[in-house]
């Protein structure tokens, strides 16, 4: 979903202009007082577009901006150039970010180099990098391309590109957003540089923090920043200052900027818990003798438990009524929590009715458009922690097999008198470890319905997507059930600082209380503590939003389980069709949470309806009825099981 700028996008990457190299030209953007652009600079937007409402305030009418929003900027104190792509109506950017004069030396290479940054995923912009030769406009620049991005990364991505062809000649450089619909662009930190004659870079280490004894691959990114090809490189490394273990790693041919990503040949071996410190570095390099060592070393501890916790992680979602992409991303939370037994799911809400300052504190940090998730606000190498919802499955079975420091678990008693709700966590090391560990409890309620308002009613673009389980739901969905709604964080946004030491031990239990009166209300819906859930975690806290993982969770319900209401199903997941496929007859399961009016619609592929089964109005409870599909011919359709406002799509097969 494209959508608010009040949201922390992603800590930057590791910076490689090497101090070493000479710089011809160089902007960061932050001397800037936003949204003016840089003295000398021109912009030009030739599309002429009307930004949709959700950027115009950014944007005006501009085609390029500066901007130091937290939600936009890479790191604090930061500022960056902004392009829009979003438009209403829809259409397509052309839109001019143009350097001034560069004049490139006479002798030796010269390179481009720049940092962009698409702001959703599922809307990610592309652009044209062009040097400019002549002209003083669009319309009669006489331009040479030389980098195509059709889709930038939503991490903050380095990239280059070789200016030698223009050596001696004055140019300058234009950034073309040209994208179709899409959102925001980011540009950072333009450089034209002389490199040096041999210069590489570990840039960053691909190795769990959290381990367990036996073999460890020793992974990480190796970057060129020489003047020419790189061809070969030894990667080193040593353990607790050991003896060096080299891997030569040959037929490399990384030009500038490129980059290796390396697996070394000689895995690591842990015998025992413990702490482990890990160095790695690259020498020996086809380019000659390395001349800027400042980069050449990456550093990593890991930690080694004495038993494996047993991993349980959070899916948050960030979502909100207004939000027309949002059903999807519910259907997407359900999948999850459909494939992993060990998936607790958590939507927090921005600016709805139920919304709140800790969910808001949670949103601002790592969603940067909506329906946008984290898992365990975890940075993933390659992503996030910030993640679009099309990542949610995978990432969430990667997160599951990785190795944490502790195990968690917790009891509660809530008195249904004074609605007290009594918290115990504890959770319990599986190693010595040094940090601002931090124990929490989230309370979640679960298919919350409010009044007939933009508060609560759905926004659905999906409801002319045909073969979508909110395909003909409506827009807005009136009466949507919320699921797995976050009410309350008993530790904060960030967990209870202290309520773990600094240094863990081996063993070590540590417990933290609560106590929370479940309100009557929240705002205008009554609270039904028997829809409710409690969610123990142990997490960590580092100023950097790149570094606060919550490393393990548990979910308990409030209530009684003999008085917990049933969940009203939303999304295909909570609707068994058995026998599938099937012959003649099948059967549909189901629950409702109220009285309902319940009907089923057979459509075929092409969206047309083939047959319609009417069960009237139903009372709350769970339900098996027999469908006779006998009169349709063999083959594949789409059933449609519409309870009172909501749709639910299952994909069947007739025999």
């Amino acid at each position: 979903m494209k959508k608010l700028l009040s949201i922390l996008v992603l800590l930057a990457c590791l910076s490689w202009l090497g101090y070493a190299q000479t710089v011809i030209f160089s902007e960061d953007f932050n001397s800037l007082t936003p949204p003016n652009i840089p003295t000398g600079w021109t912009q030009h937007n030739v599309d002429g577009l009307t930004p949709h409402s959700s950027v115009s305030s950014l944007m005006g009418t501009n085609a390029w901006v500066s901007t130091n929003s937290a939600s936009l900027i890479p790191a604090t104190g930061d500022k960056v150039m902004i392009s829009n792509s979003y438009y209403t109506p829809a259409g397509t950017a052309n839109d001019w970010l143009v350097t001034p004069n560069i004049t490139i030396p006479a002798s030796g290479t010269t390179v481009l180099s720049w940092k962009a940054c698409a702001y959703d995923g599922s809307y990610p912009d592309g652009y044209l990098v062009k040097v400019i030769t002549g002209g003083t406009d669009p319309s009669n620049y006489v331009t040479t391309t030389i980098a195509t991005i059709s889709a930038e990364n939503t991490t903050w991505t380095e990239r280059s590109a070789n200016l030698s062809a223009w050596a001696g000649q004055t140019i300058k450089i234009a950034f073309q957003n040209n994208s179709n619909d899409m959102y925001l662009l980011g540009l950072n930190d333009v450089y034209v540089v002389q490199p040096l004659a041999s210069d590489a870079q570990i840039v960053s280490l691909d190795i769990q923090k959290y381990i367990s004894t036996g073999i460890v691959n020793i992974q990480g990114t190796l970057r060129n920043l020489s003047a020419t090809n790189l061809t070969s490189a030894d990667i080193v490394y040593s353990v607790n200052g050991g003896s060096p273990v080299v891997m030569n790693a040959t037929g490399l041919n990384l030009a500038y900027g490129a980059t290796y990503n390396f697996t070394h040949s000689t895995p690591l071996n842990i015998t025992s818990s413990g702490t482990y410190n890990i160095k790695v570095w690259a020498n020996n390099l086809s380019t000659g003798p390395d001349a800027n060592n400042a980069n050449d070393t990456a550093m990593a501890q890991v930690a080694a438990v004495s038993s494996v916790p047993v991993k349980r992680s959070i899916l948050f979602e960030g979502t909100g009524a207004w939000c027309q992409f949002c059903p999807d991303g519910a259907v997407k939370l359900e999948e999850v929590l459909n494939n992993y037994s060990n998936a607790i799911g958590i939507s927090v809400h921005n600016g709805d009715g139920m919304a709140f300052t800790d969910g808001n504190t949670i949103n601002s940090a790592f969603i940067s458009s909506y329906p946008m998730g984290t898992i365990d606000h975890y940075k993933f190498p390659t992503d996030g922690p910030g993640l679009n919802r099309g990542l949610w499955n995978s990432r969430m079975g990667t997160r599951l097999g990785h190795i944490v420091p502790a195990e968690i678990s917790g009891t509660h008693t809530y008195n249904p008198s004074t609605r007290v709700l009594n918290v115990s966590v504890t959770s319990t090391f599986r190693a010595a470890v040094t940090g601002d560990f931090r124990l929490n409890c989230y309370v979640v309620e679960d298919s919350v319905i409010g009044p007939n308002n933009s508060q609560y009613n759905q926004a659905n673009y999906y409801n002319t997507v045909s073969g979508h389980p909110y395909y003909g739901a409506g827009n807005p969905i009136v009466g949507f059930a919320h699921r797995h709604v976050l009410r309350a964080c008993l530790g904060g946004p960030w967990g209870t600082p202290g309520s773990v030491p600094a240094t863990t031990t081996d063993g070590g239990v540590y417990t933290q209380s609560y106590s929370y009166t479940i309100p009557n209300t929240y705002g205008v819906v009554t609270a039904n503590p028997d829809k409710m859930y409690v969610v123990y975690a142990i997490q960590e806290y580092n100023a950097s939003t790149n570094a606060r993982p919550v490393h393990n969770a548990m979910q308990q319900k409030i209530g009684s389980p003999s008085t917990v209401v049933p969940v009203l199903s939303n999304t295909q997941n909570e609707v068994n069709v058995f026998p599938n496929p099937f012959a003649g007859q099948t059967n549909i399961q189901f629950n409702l949470a109220k009285q309902e009016n319940v009907q089923v619609r057979i459509l075929d592929l092409t969206g047309k309806e083939v047959g319609t089964y009417n069960q009237g109005t139903m009372d709350a409870g769970s339900y098996t009825i027999t469908l006779d599909a006998s009169a349709l011919s063999a083959g594949m359709y789409l059933m449609n099981i519409n309870i009172g406002n909501q749709v639910i799509t299952k994909k069947i097969e007739i025999q």
